[in-house]
């Protein structure tokens, strides 16, 4: 799933179990490195930072609290 959020002439691209139609679309709008979408097909066992000329590649991971356990 890919969504968009715009704010300040920034914008924050939100991608979750990306398809290939949302690689696709990123690369068209945004022109991202081969190497980053690829490392988007699989998931991230850690969150990190890459700075690149144009843009900033974060992954984040948050954890999900349970209720009812503990």
């Amino acid at each position: 799933m890919l969504a968009r959020y715009k704010c300040h002439g920034v914008e924050w691209v939100d991608i979750t179990s990306p398809r290939e139609e949302d690689l696709a679309v990123v690369e068209r709008d945004f022109h991202i490195h081969p190497l980053v979408l690829e490392e988007l097909t699989a998931p991230s066992l850690r969150s990190k930072v890459d700075v690149y000329q144009n843009f900033l590649y974060v992954i984040l991971h948050f954890p999900i609290p349970r209720h009812g356990r503990g």
